[in-house]
């Protein structure tokens, strides 16, 4: 592919190939002999040397921290490859937001912290929005954010261990509304009867039954079911305690059954398994329950959310629901569950009644009654 040299500034080239009305930055990488090329992501001259003049001034700009000598990849990779060493997604969100990183990075020539501006952050974020995903949708606010956590998370680290000395500004999109989508009891029934696999029905009674996380599920051990004391520790010995909290819960008179049939047969010693072996998802044979039972827009995640909210709806003590759900304190079960409670602001609303209610009606004066005679 040939590139015309249209406009020059300080050792860069503002070019244009004949395939595309866009201009590109090129500049030769010093001690390599070779050029690289950027996207000015605009076909108008004028507004592409402004481009050109701010790319290049923003990496001779010195910086005043070694942001300029850290490069963003020696940051990002070591990070990514501490957070997936122990776990057993087959592809975890971090590994996927270290490949966008890497594919953005080298597609725009960018080195080193310090070019990391906000303007640069939100190039990415309008490269990511424009690729369409696996499900044939542009990536959706919360995907991005992953991306920008994974990478912030990644420079704290750097400036924790001494790499860095600070860290720019990560921008973050807003966060789209809550999903509060519960089923009901029928509709839980149905879905249950829906899961025609054994491992399938064995994960949505110990997802309705415990109020945990699909992750903490697929990873239960038969040695973390006490059938003594009745209860099951969804902490693994060797685990790194995160933000997400794992919890001590009780085993129902409903569930216990099921889970001694599954510990008695479990030939890797998962409690759900499948051909022998551990599972990672059930998105798949979930999806198909979910169509069986004629139920819409429900994940596995829905089964956690639906326990807590009918607890609460049932009057159930927030302090327990939060102590199922593995919350430090209750302040983030109240937000979302004590809304759901019986008494939820009910002597509020009776006060308001009181203070607002019209003043009684007085009765007419005799005189005027209807039957009075003048």
């Amino acid at each position: 592919m040939f590139y015309d040299t249209v406009w020059e500034y300080r050792d860069h080239r503002l070019v244009q190939r004949p395939d595309t009305d866009n201009y590109y930055i090129a500049w030769c990488r010093p001690g390599t002999g070779r050029f690289e090329r950027r996207s000015t992501r605009t076909s108008d001259l004028e507004r592409a040397k402004e481009r050109l003049i701010q790319f290049v001034d923003r990496r001779r700009r010195p910086a005043n921290t070694e942001q300029h000598e850290v490069a963003i990849l020696a940051c990002l990779t070591p990070y990514v490859e501490r957070k997936i060493k122990d776990k057993r997604r087959k592809h975890p969100p971090e590994l996927q937001a270290l490949r966008n990183w890497l594919e953005f990075i080298r597609g725009n020539g960018l080195l080193t912290v310090s070019e990391l501006t906000i303007e640069i952050q939100e190039e990415y974020i309008e490269w990511r929005r424009a690729r369409i995903g696996s499900r044939g949708k542009p990536a959706s606010n919360s995907t991005l954010n992953r991306d920008m956590q994974v990478l912030r998370a990644a420079l704290n680290d750097a400036r924790k261990r001494g790499r860095l000395r600070d860290v720019p500004h990560i921008v973050m999109l807003p966060k789209p509304p809550p999903r509060e989508r519960v089923l009901t009891r029928d509709e839980f029934q149905r879905l249950l009867a829906g899961c025609h696999e054994p491992h399938l029905r064995l994960f949505v009674m110990l997802a309705a039954h415990t109020l945990q996380r699909p992750g903490a599920i697929f990873e239960l051990r038969a040695e973390q079911v006490d059938l003594v004391t009745n209860r099951i520790d969804f902490n693994r010995p060797e685990e790194i305690r995160t933000n997400k909290r794992r919890a001590v819960v009780p085993i129902t008179r409903t569930l216990r059954p099921v889970l001694e049939d599954a510990i008695e047969h479990t030939v890797c010693g998962y409690v759900v398994e499948w051909d022998g072996r551990p599972i990672r998802s059930v998105k798949t044979g979930f999806a198909s329950a979910c169509r069986r039972a004629g139920i819409e827009d429900a994940s596995p995640y829905v089964l956690r959310h639906t326990g807590a909210t009918l607890l609460a709806a049932a009057g159930v003590d927030l302090r327990q629901i939060a102590g199922m759900l593995g919350h430090t304190t209750t302040h983030t079960t109240e937000y979302h569950y004590a809304k759901h409670r019986p008494e939820f602001m009910a002597e509020a609303a009776t006060q308001l009644d009181r203070i607002f209610a019209p003043p009684p009606l007085l009765p007419p004066p005799s005189d005027c009654h209807p039957n009075h005679r003048a």
